[in-house]
């Protein structure tokens, strides 16, 4: 074989041998798809099952929204109902901010994964019970506060880690294999790592960061600095609103101002605009006899009015909401045979002194 065949030989190996790294090398970098490959996207909206459990405020760019074991998909949009089980998906430059029925906000980044698995909000009761699974992605946490409650639980889980909350503000960045928990302003969570779920809960408070990796505990809290926590927060601001989900909070539940009522004007001034008025005709009086007058018959007791029929869509109403509360029973019993109890096998969290 003569150099010159060598030469060419050697240069075409080399070339797909680059190829071949730089197809390799794209292949693994290349986002995976976030939505099933069969999903139907509808344009008309249908509600989950049961009663809602929240309501969309924001929505920028691709998101969309799936009612658990349906392969049917919804674009997210302002002021539509989420119900529980829902799973909210973020696509690239998709961001969503919801709110619950307890008044917590939740914002989505961009390719983000979750499931609205737990939300129970009963006032009467003073109980509140929500729980999360943020499979992928990252999402800022509003929990608010319940000082009044007698039980009061919130609670995220990722593949590797589950957060229990007393109501604060904080950041959670998922991954299939890493978990990082970052607490914000006046917060106090409790993170508990799946693989050791008998562990001591590791304690993060106000600009604390703990990182969780799969089949690891929790490393030591670390301090962040203030420009780190400003541009954390920069990635959930969802246009067109500008600001923190709290002051949005507070902004929302002010009164809209009244409009100013017109001062009475001066009685004298009432008169001369009505201007003098017209002489009244007096009216003539008849005289009649006593003979001549007629007395109006008895027109009896009045007619007693039979109240309505209640309509049947009481019992309806009563029916349905038995059979919804039987299959939410149902279902939460399936579902902790099928997660093989981690719930209950996880330790709870020291309640407030």
């Amino acid at each position: 074989m003569t150099a010159l065949k060598r030469r060419y030989l050697y240069y075409v190996v080399s070339v797909l041998t680059t190829f071949l790294l730089l197809g390799s090398a794209f292949a693994y970098n290349s986002p995976k798809p976030m939505l099933p490959q069969d999903l139907i996207i509808e344009d008309i909206f249908k509600p989950g099952h049961g009663s809602t459990v929240g309501r969309v405020l924001l929505v920028q760019g691709p998101v969309v929204i799936m009612h658990k074991g349906k392969l049917r998909g919804y674009r997210a949009k302002k002021d539509l109902p989420l119900f529980k089980r829902d799973i909210i998906v973020t696509q690239e430059k998709g961001r969503i901010r919801f709110e619950m029925n307890d008044e917590s906000i939740l914002t989505l980044g961009s390719r983000t994964k979750l499931v609205i698995d737990r939300s129970v909000y009963d006032v009467k009761k003073k109980s509140r019970f929500s729980f999360f699974r943020l499979a992928l992605g990252k999402a800022r946490f509003w929990a608010k506060k319940l000082m009044d409650f007698k039980h009061s639980r919130f609670k995220v889980r990722t593949p590797t880690a589950v957060v229990g909350v007393r109501g604060s503000d904080f950041i959670i960045k998922a991954t299939a294999k890493l978990t990082e928990v970052t607490a914000l302003e006046e917060t106090k969570l409790e993170v508990v790592t799946l693989a050791f779920p008998e562990a001591k809960p590791m304690l993060v408070t106000d600009f604390e960061r703990t990182v969780i990796e799969e089949g690891a505990l929790p490393t030591e809290v670390e301090m962040i600095e203030p420009e780190e926590i400003e541009g954390m927060k920069k990635e959930f601001r969802v246009a067109p609103e500008v600001g923190e989900p709290e002051k949005k909070l507070e902004l929302k539940k002010e009164e809209a101002p009244k409009k100013p009522v017109k001062p009475a004007e001066p009685e004298e001034k009432l008169k001369e605009e009505e201007g003098p008025k017209a002489p009244v005709k007096p009216v003539e009086q008849v005289l009649v006899s006593e003979d001549e007058l007629v007395t109006p018959e008895d027109p009896g007791a009045p007619e007693k009015l039979e109240e309505p029929i209640a309509p049947d869509i009481v019992e309806q109403q009563e029916t349905s909401s038995q059979e919804e509360e039987i299959t939410e029973e149902v279902e939460e019993i399936e579902e902790s045979v099928a997660e093989g109890g981690i719930i209950e096998e996880l330790p709870d969290f020291p309640k407030t002194p």
